[in-house]
């Protein structure tokens, strides 16, 4: 069983006791660079305005997103835009899902489109 923290469930949607009913398979996506080329319009139309793909059920309604995994993990799916950096909104959606949700002892993936640790390397950085 997993819980998703989404921007949605915040204002009270619902979206959560309709992801623990389903039996079935969810999937989250985070955009790419690419997805921003045309402001995030068709990844909003095709990805976060549906509730279906395929037979998997996507309650995702933001670029970004937290769940809740078995054992004190979390998955962060991080929307870097074209600025390689989170904006102000995830940066309060994920500052206030540590402080309310979060136990010390809890471990955190993080999920990007940028494979920073390939790219430090090609791009000299350090």
């Amino acid at each position: 069983k997993m819980d998703t923290a989404t921007k949605a469930e915040d204002q009270g949607s619902g979206n959560k006791n309709h992801l623990s009913s389903y039996p079935g398979p969810c999937t989250f996506l985070i955009p790419g660079n690419h997805d921003w080329f045309d402001g995030l319009s068709t990844f909003t139309r095709y990805i976060l305005s549906r509730d279906w793909l395929g037979g998997w059920l996507m309650p995702q309604r933001t670029s970004y997103f937290a769940l809740k995994l078995p054992k004190g993990w979390w998955l962060l799916g991080c929307d870097l835009a074209l600025d390689d950096d989170i904006n102000i909104e995830q940066f309060h959606f994920f500052a206030n899902l540590a402080e309310s949700s979060m136990k010390p002892s809890d471990a955190v993936i993080i999920v990007s489109h940028v494979p920073h640790w390939v790219l430090n390397e090609y791009e000299n950085h350090t």
